[in-house]
């Protein structure tokens, strides 16, 4: 069985990508100050600040380049609203009164649900239902409520309010709801205008600002807000953004959301016959070239912190319109902090950086040098998928599993995440610093990754190192995964008593079956798998004792699939311990 080298002559320079380990969540003042501030914003003197001139009509109706899926549009119509599993029948409907997962409860305030009607395009219907969930919304929630006028969720919410503004209005004879929800958009603009300063940056303040900025565009009482919702937009689309197109949260699927966001603004811009803001279109270059590094052959997004989950009908919609928007974007070679290879039909994605900071972590997965791998649109390798869209009758252990590291295919030591996750969802201590390098995509040698990081060095004294190789073909994938103690002096009789075990796990994806095959008499030992396409792959392994065990994967729908994994053990009892595997296409 070859090994996964390369000659030094052939390595790019090394990158390195660092993680703060100091970095901590909200600290207890900080905490403190949002209690403070949440009792301001309740208090009658904010709500008299709200009061005001109002929008008697809107400039233009902004257009939505996010479809929203009929399916659910007709069951919403028919009576019942259903999201992530759990659904609320209309009949006698009162939302304070619901008993349903915060998630579900921001999701209904976000009105991300209205897009799904919107796709019916059966307006008479449409209308009668719409009016009945926003007159019970307004009679409920028209003033300052922690959840629904969070800062993201009254972004978002007035985003598609904007945007679907003739769906909500109904015709031209309602005038009582016209103005009641321009009276209502007017003091969530205001509210956001007044507060925006109050929250932490990132994903959440981003959808404010864009939120903001429509308003102030649309909504002529409000068009004095412009300059501080575009520097506040610009502020933190500079700091979210790296100049490679990475997010501050590493999910694929939150680039997705801001590039949504960006390209409807910079629709309304056009539209409106004004020139949008630079950083606009520089955004959405970087975002867009960001999402197709991270997108497979069969459309879907690569799991990693998150993603995987967005349908592939609104991945190719959003990408075509940001062509159209900065069809010129190129990323800087190597240094996007997840690394993809491509071979014929093959395509490999690489974890090859530290989570995402402590702060903007509650969504980071622990899985440092995990790698999916995907032919001819199957997935083969994978890891276990994101919770995030998943059911949310899934058990807590199970949505915290889904972070670990064993939800990963790499390797795990004595049973602990490589970066720890804490009780308040945040990621801790761990990975500090991966260095990678990169093999030059010569089209006769293949391609190469080299890549480290320190996870495990403060709790067992090794680093995890780890080497794949894809041949020219896309039929040769080749590894190699080692655990070297970063202590050389230390001698190996202090070792032989060790316990300490690792665990390199391969997830596969579903419709994917493995079987052990019997011992050839070789030293590497042989796992079939077998494909619903009808290929067949030979996984190859040297080191360790391999198991075949039940695990799952979710899917781009957020099902939970019952899937397999090939995991490979072995007690730590050297200073450098190495597993050299393989994986080959037979047919």
């Amino acid at each position: 069985m070859g090994e996964a080298t390369a000659s030094s002559d052939d390595l790019l320079p090394a990158h390195r990508f660092t993680r703060n380990p100091s970095s901590t969540g909200p600290s207890l003042m900080e905490k403190i100050t949002r209690v403070l501030r949440d009792w301001r914003y309740r208090s009658f003197l904010h709500q008299l600040r709200l009061q005001g001139r109002f929008a008697l009509q809107l400039q233009h109706e902004a257009r939505d380049c996010c479809l929203g899926d009929p399916d659910i549009g007709k069951t919403i119509i028919a009576g019942r609203i259903e999201y992530r599993d759990i659904g609320v029948n209309l009949d006698h409907f009162s939302i304070k009164k619901l008993e349903v997962p915060v998630d579900w409860l921001a999701w209904f305030h976000s009105f991300r649900w209205l897009r799904d009607v919107a796709a019916c395009n059966d307006s008479d219907f449409s209308f009668a239902v719409t009016e009945t969930i926003v007159k019970l919304w307004l009679q409920s929630f028209d003033s300052y409520h922690r959840l629904s006028w969070s800062p993201d969720i009254l972004g978002e919410r007035l985003t598609i309010w904007l945007m679907h503004s003739s769906l909500l209005f109904g015709s031209d004879d309602n005038a009582a709801m016209r103005t009641m929800l321009l009276k209502s958009m007017t003091r969530q603009a205001k509210h956001l205008a007044i507060t925006i300063r109050d929250y932490e940056s990132g994903l959440g303040r981003i959808k404010a600002a864009c939120g903001l900025t429509m308003a102030a565009l649309l909504l002529t009482p409000r068009k004095k807000d412009l300059g501080l919702a575009l520097h506040i937009l610009s502020s933190e689309l500079n700091s979210f953004i790296s100049v490679d197109g990475q997010v501050a949260t590493r999910s694929p699927e939150d680039g997705l959301t801001v590039l949504v966001f960006l390209v409807n603004l910079h629709h309304l811009y056009t539209d409106l016959c004004m020139t949008p803001p630079d950083i606009l279109e520089k955004s959405i270059g970087r975002l867009a070239a960001t999402i197709k590094v991270m997108r497979f052959s069969n459309g879907l997004l690569s799991t990693m912190h998150g993603g995987g989950l967005s349908n592939k009908e609104l991945i190719s919609t959003i990408l075509g319109d940001a062509d159209k928007i900065a069809p010129f974007f190129e990323l800087p070679q190597h240094t996007s902090g997840f690394q993809r290879m491509d071979a014929n039909n093959t395509t490999i994605i690489i974890d090859v950086a530290p989570p995402p900071p402590c702060r903007l972590s509650d969504h980071g997965h622990a899985g440092t040098l995990g790698f999916e791998l995907v032919h001819d649109g199957q997935h083969l390798i994978v890891n276990c998928g994101s919770g995030q869209d998943a059911s949310l009758r899934m058990a807590a252990n199970q949505r915290e599993f889904l972070r670990s590291t064993d939800a990963h295919s790499t390797l795990v030591l004595g049973g602990r995440s490589s970066t720890q996750i804490r009780d308040d969802a945040l990621m801790d201590h761990g990975v500090s610093e991966v260095a990678f390098h990169a093999i030059n995509d010569n089209s006769d040698a293949g391609q190469l990754v080299d890549a480290c990081h320190d996870g495990y060095v403060s709790s067992f004294g090794y680093t995890h190192s780890r080497r794949i190789f894809l041949g020219a073909d896309g039929n040769d994938i080749r590894g190699e995964d080692r655990l070297i103690h970063a202590i050389p002096e230390i001698y190996e009789d202090e070792l032989q008593n060790s316990d300490l075990i690792y665990d390199l796990h391969f997830h596969l994806g579903f419709g994917v079956r493995a079987i052990i095959s019997e011992d050839d008499g070789k030293k590497a030992q042989s796992i079939q798998l077998y494909c619903l396409s009808g290929k067949r792959w030979r996984f190859l392994y040297r080191g360790g004792a391999a198991r075949i065990s039940p695990s799952i994967w979710i899917d781009g729908k957020g099902v939970v699939c019952e899937t397999q994994k090939i995991t490979i053990s072995e007690v730590v009892r050297k200073k450098e311990m190495k597993i050299v595997w393989s994986l080959q296409c037979k047919a």
